[in-house]
Order: structure tokens, then C-alpha cells, then sequence
């Protein structure tokens, strides 16, 4: 009975943080509340939680190893998988076309930082006659996305 009730509560607490969160994303939208001072907040809140995973990663694989890879905890479906990473560099071919690609990135980085910001012609051609239609210049299109930083005092 003391694992059934786990699991309600586990369930209980994602519903009660959904619905928190649902009141909190309507109170912004209406205008109710500062998106800027929510924003802040959840950063704040998400490298708390990193720092947690990150604190306790050593303690997790401990308490995985007593089940296994693969089981049912308090609700909750826990799996666990192993990722190998290779050093490919170690083989001549790929060391070299890695070289060649960290060249071209360079030169990459270097148009990229030329064109921003700036516009450039374009030709629109008939493809079956090959004749040119038109010439026209365009502004490189770009996105703009909100960084925000946080700092502690």
C-alpha cells in the first residue's frame, strides 16, 4: 500500500506543479504579472535543479544499481543507458578532414561575420529559358532571441 501511495503522490505533485505553472504562464500572458521577473525566476530555478543532478549524479548511479537498468520506482519508468564516446582523431584520415572542416569553419565564421548585417544581390532566373528576370538586393535574414543573464550580488 506504502508504494501505491508513492505513486499518487508522485502523480499528485506533477499535477499540482502543471497547474502552477499553467497559473503562472496565464498571470503573464494577461498581464497580471512581469514576464521579466518570471523569466529571471525560472532561470534561477532551472540551474538550481542542474546543480541538484549534478550534486547527487554519484549517489543516483548507487541507488540504479541496486535495481538494475531498467524499472519501476515510486510511478515513476527509470531506465539508464551507457553511451561510449570515441576519439576518431587517432585515425590519420579522420584526424585530416577534421583539420579540413576546422578550416572551413574558420572561413565560415569569417563570411558570416563579413555579411551580418549587411544585404546582398540575388538573381532570379527562368529555368527553362535561362533568361534573368530580375535583380534584386536583400537584407540577410536573421532571428532575434532574448538572452537574459543572471548575475547574484
Amino acid at each position: 500500500m506504502q508504494n501505491e501511495l508513492t505513486k499518487v503522490e508522485v502523480k499528485e505533485l506533477q499535477r499540482e506543479l502543471s497547474s502552477q505553472i499553467d497559473e503562472i504562464i496565464r498571470a503573464v500572458k494577461d498581464g497580471e504579472v512581469n514576464a521579466i521577473e518570471v523569466k529571471a525566476k525560472s532561470n534561477i530555478i532551472k540551474k538550481e535543479l542542474e546543480r541538484i543532478d549534478n550534486a547527487i549524479e554519484e549517489e543516483v548511479n548507487s541507488e540504479i544499481d541496486k535495481y538494475g537498468d531498467k524499472f519501476e520506482f515510486k510511478g515513476l519508468e527509470i531506465s539508464r543507458t551507457y553511451a561510449k564516446t570515441y576519439d576518431y582523431n587517432s585515425i590519420p584520415e579522420i584526424a585530416n578532414l577534421s583539420l579540413k572542416i576546422a578550416d572551413l569553419k574558420k572561413e565560415q565564421d569569417e563570411l558570416k561575420k563579413k555579411y551580418k548585417g549587411t544585404t546582398y544581390k540575388t538573381t532570379i532566373v527562368d529555368q527553362e529559358t535561362g533568361e534573368v528576370i530580375k535583380e534584386e538586393e536583400r537584407t540577410l535574414p536573421y532571428t532575434t532571441t532574448t538572452r537574459i543573464t543572471i548575475k547574484v550580488k
